[in-house]
């Protein structure tokens, strides 16, 4: 496949209608567990059927990115599917794919990274063997797919046209989300807002996770939004897509979300004014988006709300991330080497809530080992915007390097969501830059597949 193959007219506005299609599909999912268990086993089956097909490891990609838009649908509506399937699903599909083109030893570097985390495990198992696997499910399944999908991905170049499907897939089951919450509030008999976090406004569910997967598929539209290849009527449609999600994420009054997607759309933003051809869409896009979203849906919300949105976003409050932060430095100060153990942390905790903040986690329970795993984490993540080739693509890749690591700073790993964005920042994109060399516009016209097979990496041809 050429890099400079892009998506047909056609076969965007078939996207658009399967996105469509998830709306009505969350509706139906919310009252039948059965549909809920057919998507999810059939997303996970189809992925690991693509992972034994060595020859279009980007399919991979696209149904794991489907996983992830799914992860919080498939917890709000019912219990058909284990609480971690997502995340061993990412797990299992991508490991797969990389055994079966590079063989076992392609392994060895995730194993590496997330055996960091394994000596404290002695200290759990010694503290609470009855509830271990429980623990060590809740708190090590989320490093375990970074390390799996950060390795998985720097193995792939994926083309603009790929990298469109992946954002769109993963659009779609976050759509079918909003149009839960949507139901929800419309046919509640009292709606009452306050200061915190609304259950009522999030679906019925919890409002963090909720809110960041809101905000995740608005920010997924938004780089849409940015691809040089979608057309109009596709743009037309994702436009009111992405204030919509976003809307409907401010509603949840969990700020997470809309931090880390307007954190992540900045950051993507300034590499991207630095870039000739991207630098006319921004111009055109953003003044759109920041007029109707602040003098138009923002003073709507307001006024729906009473005024308590205004309030809670105005709020410089932490809700106590930051009393449980150096709580964990204290218990890392006290147990330097090892930490207390993983899922331990909450027992020290003065409210014996368990951490929000994957960092202060890491410090707490694994000790001199998860600052080892902290500094790989941060070192990787910053080499690979340098190592892009083009604006947009260190645009990507510092944009999904942000939203992944703010995810992780508000709320530990408690999705798959943030291992894999950062997967996604650890992928090579073919990007043409604005005024490339001859010799890299030579290596840019030639097959994706030809250019991978002399570097190792998974071949999309």
């Amino acid at each position: 496949m050429p890099v400079a193959a892009s998506l047909t007219a056609k076969e965007q506005a078939w996207w658009l209608v399967f996105i469509a299609l998830h709306a009505p599909l969350g509706l139906w999912m919310r009252s039948q567990s059965t549909v809920v268990f057919i998507q999810g086993a059939g997303a996970i089956l189809l992925g690991f059927w693509w992972a034994l097909n060595a020859s279009r490891p980007e399919r991979v990609a696209y149904v794991v990115a489907y996983m992830v838009g799914s992860e919080v649908l498939w917890r709000m509506v019912t219990d058909a599917l284990p609480w971690e399937s997502a995340k061993y699903g990412l797990v299992l599909v991508f490991s797969v794919a990389m055994i079966n083109r590079f063989g076992l030893k392609s392994l060895l570097a995730p194993a590496l990274c997330f055996g960091l985390l394994l000596p404290s495990v002695a200290l759990t198992v010694n503290e609470n063997p009855a509830g271990l696997r429980g623990i060590l499910s809740f708190n090590l399944s989320g490093p375990l797919a970074l390390a799996v999908s950060a390795a998985f991905f720097s193995r792939l170049e994926l083309t603009p046209a790929m990298v469109l499907r992946v954002f769109l897939l993963l659009v779609a089951p976050v759509v079918a989300i909003g149009t839960i919450v949507v139901f929800n509030i419309a046919t509640a008999e009292h709606l009452k807002f306050t200061f915190e976090s609304n259950f009522a406004t999030s679906g019925g569910f919890g409002p963090n996770q909720v809110s960041l997967a809101l905000g995740l598929g608005a920010l997924a539209s938004f780089w849409c939004l940015l691809e040089r290849d979608v057309r109009w009527p596709a743009r037309v449609v994702l436009f009111p897509v992405m204030l919509w999600l976003g809307a409907q994420c401010a509603l949840t009054f969990s700020r997470g979300g809309m931090l880390g997607a307007s954190v992540s759309a900045t950051v993507a933003l300034t590499f991207l004014l630095m870039d000739s051809q991207a630098r006319k869409k921004v111009i055109l896009v953003v003044p759109l988006l920041v007029s109707v979203g602040l003098f138009v849906i923002w003073p709507a919300l307001v006024n729906f709300t009473g005024g308590n949105l205004a309030v809670r976003y105005s709020e410089r409050g932490l809700t106590h991330r930051d009393t449980l932060g150096w709580e964990d430095y204290d218990l890392w100060m006290k147990h330097p080497v090892l930490g207390v153990g993983p899922g331990l942390s909450p027992v020290h905790h003065l409210n014996g809530v368990a951490a929000h903040t994957e960092f202060t986690r890491l410090l707490a329970e694994h000790g001199f080992f998860g600052a080892v795993a902290i500094g790989l984490l941060i070192v990787v993540g910053v080499l690979n915007i340098f190592r892009s080739r083009s604006m947009q693509g260190k645009a990507l890749v510092a944009s999904a390097l942000a939203w992944s690591l703010l995810f992780m700073v508000n709320s530990a790993m408690r999705t798959v969501a943030p291992s894999f964005m950062y997967g996604l920042c650890c992928c090579a994109f073919a990007y043409q830059a604005s005024r490339p060399t001859r010799r890299a516009e030579q290596t840019d016209a030639a097959p994706v597949g030809r250019q991978l097979a002399g570097r190792g990496r998974l071949s999309t041809a």
